[in-house]
């Protein structure tokens, strides 16, 4: 498939909105995008401001398009209804609950916003959401002198590179199901400098890690929907073994799920942090350092099997 992102007529950068609920709405509309475009198709998402009646306020345009199956007439107009599936979607295959599109509404909702949706059998389907946006303070901020500017990048990228250092050669477990999100996760924990091995279900972290070869990994990524046991059951299963060093790996979620009882399921099930996807080497260095602040992980070299 073919993913783009576009921006139009951006004039405020920096709004203020609940950025975990609106990072969920995209989420669910993208992957479902996604998931209902076959190989070869193309999914669009654009971003678009508009004016605004009140004051200190703007309209901000998320559009989501793909020329994907589309939907029937009659299904469309209950597509946000819950544990509602259109029969094409169950004759296919396609996995899922019913729940996405109604949670996403719920939210857009929440949110004072509005989502709508346009859709043709067989030529794709385009969400609209629309949200009225406190426009932040930070957009009217002068920016830095061009002369400033160029300094305190080069700093940035001096301090990422010096905590990066910290990383490189740390040996991690990904445990990803979906083979285009393990390529992209690995691609992503190779930039850092990390030694990657994939394993592509819950099961197998847990047979490798009650191995003797368990005790060679740092850090393990654990997606958190799998086919045969899921991140929370593996984790759990971890944390109960024997070697204490395999039993205290720190372990961080990976889910498309943004909102903060996910974020809690995941440490209550004995994970040390959640990362919520798309993951990126910023949001992984943040997590490692406040793991590594908190806990004082990683201060010891991997044991060689």
């Amino acid at each position: 498939q073919e993913f783009y992102i576009d921006t139009q007529d951006i004039l405020h950068e920096d709004i203020i909105t609940d950025k975990l609920r609106l990072t969920q709405v995209l989420l669910n509309i993208s992957s479902n995008a996604v998931k209902f475009t076959p190989v070869g198709g193309t999914v669009n998402i654009r971003v678009c401001e508009k004016s605004c009646r009140r004051d200190g306020y703007t309209t901000v345009v998320f559009s989501v398009k793909d020329d994907g199956i589309g939907m029937s007439p009659e299904f469309r107009e209950q597509v946000f209804d819950s544990f509602t599936r259109e029969h094409t979607v169950t004759e296919n295959g396609i996995g899922g609950t019913g729940l996405g599109m109604a949670i996403t509404k719920n939210i857009v909702d929440m949110l004072g916003g509005t989502i709508h949706v346009e859709s043709e059998v067989g030529r794709g389907t385009e969400f609209t959401v629309m949200l009225e946006c406190e426009i932040s303070e930070m957009t009217v901020k002068e920016e830095p002198d061009p002369e400033q500017r160029e300094p305190l990048k080069n700093e940035k990228q001096k301090i990422r590179a010096e905590i990066q250092r910290r990383y490189e050669g740390k040996k991690v477990l990904l445990v990803e199901d979906n083979e285009l999100n393990r390529e992209i996760a690995t691609a992503i924990m190779e930039e850092i400098g990390l030694d990657v091995d994939c394993v592509e279900d819950g099961t197998d972290a847990v047979n490798i890690m009650s191995s003797a070869e368990g005790r060679k990994y740092d850090l393990i990524f654990m997606d958190i929907q799998m086919p045969k046991m899921d991140g929370y059951t593996a984790t759990r299963e971890i944390r109960t073994l024997n070697d204490p060093k395999c039993a205290n790996i720190p372990i961080i979620a990976m889910t498309a799920n943004a909102f903060e009882e996910d974020r809690k399921k995941a440490i209550k099930a004995g994970m040390n942090a959640h990362i919520a996807k798309p993951i990126s080497v910023d949001i992984i260095l943040e997590n490692l350092e406040r793991m590594r602040q908190n806990r004082k992980y990683f201060n010891e070299p991997a044991e060689k099997s």
